[in-house]
Formats: C-alpha cells, sequence, structure tokens
C-alpha cells in the first residue's frame, strides 16, 4: 500500500504532460506533414519511455543487491518512484515555461 501514492501520482504526472505536449508540437506542424509528425512524436515518446523505464531499473537496483527479499525491496521501489514523480514534477515546470500556442480562426 506505500507505494500506491507514487504511482498515483506518476500516472497524474503522465496524464497532465502527454496531452498538452502532443497538443503543442503537432499543432506546429503543417497539415500536409501531420502523418509524419505524428508518427515521429509517438516514435520519441515510445523511445522516452524505454529509456525512462531503464534508468528507473538502474536506480531501482542501485539500492538493492541480488536476492534482497522484504522491505528493502519495497525501499527500493519508494526510491525508484521518488526519482520519477521528481523527473514529472520538473517536466511539468518545464512545460510551464514553453511558448503558449496562438490560435488561428
Amino acid at each position: 500500500m506505500p507505494t500506491a501514492a507514487p504511482m498515483l501520482a506518476v500516472g497524474f504526472g503522465l496524464g497532465m504532460i502527454s496531452a498538452p505536449l502532443a497538443d503543442l508540437i503537432l499543432g506546429q506542424v503543417a497539415h500536409h506533414h501531420a502523418g509524419s509528425a505524428s508518427g515521429l512524436f509517438k516514435t520519441a515518446a515510445q523511445l522516452g519511455i524505454a529509456l525512462g523505464t531503464a534508468l528507473t531499473t538502474v536506480i531501482f537496483f542501485i539500492h538493492i543487491s541480488a536476492g534482497t527479499r522484504g522491505s528493502a525491496v519495497s525501499t527500493a521501489f519508494t526510491n525508484s518512484l521518488c526519482y520519477v514523480v521528481g523527473t514529472l514534477i520538473t517536466m511539468w515546470v518545464l512545460m510551464l515555461l514553453l511558448p503558449k500556442p496562438t490560435r488561428t480562426s
């Protein structure tokens, strides 16, 4: 149960970041390049997820050794999730610094 709060924060953070970022990036692309831009955006997102998962796993295994059981695993998992939450908060703050999209009617 102690890991539910950080996982909730991660899910909330991803939801807060992914949709506005896609709107901001793909909204600047010409219509005839929309398909290519969408594919490139999705590929970059998948690459980011893969690298993020790998780095989180590295952080997890830095805090424990092979064969560790019990509360040490929970502590390592919590430390890994704290890293992820910190990264998502940093990304959210940086997104506030991005230029606001202009609406053309």
